[in-house]
């Protein structure tokens, strides 16, 4: 399930950023870290499934630990590069001018009582 998160959040993050005519070619816009922390996991369980059956605990122990760290480092780099990608988006669109029509549409949306608008 996380690979097809990671991969999933990529794309629409490539989507988003051609969309606004910010495109990076060599960006993975977090594939690469995010396919780290998911290995990490995977290699875990399969050293503990399998490393268990085995005469080489010592060995286990090892690969289970190098596994940690690779996931461990995976996951924090991967929630950085969203953190960069959050402050880019949200520095284009803080920039961005709204209309009258759309500044108007959102005080609508605040003055709204949701209780007394869906009444029958």
């Amino acid at each position: 399930m996380a690979v097809w998160m990671v991969q999933s959040l990529a794309i629409s993050l490539r989507k988003q950023f051609e969309a606004l005519g910010e495109p990076d070619p060599a960006d993975s816009y977090g594939l690469d870290a995010g396919q780290t922390w998911p290995v990490g996991i995977l290699g875990i369980g399969f050293f503990l499934t399998f490393g268990c059956l085995s005469k080489l605990h010592t060995m286990t122990v090892f690969m289970i630990g190098v596994f940690i760290v690779v996931g461990f480092n995976g996951w924090v780099n991967y929630w950085w590069q969203l953190g960069k990608y959050k402050a880019r988006l949200k520095k284009h669109f803080d920039n961005l001018p709204l209309t009258q029509e759309e500044l108007d549409y959102a005080d609508d949306i605040r003055e709204g009582r949701p209780d007394e608008q869906d009444r029958w």
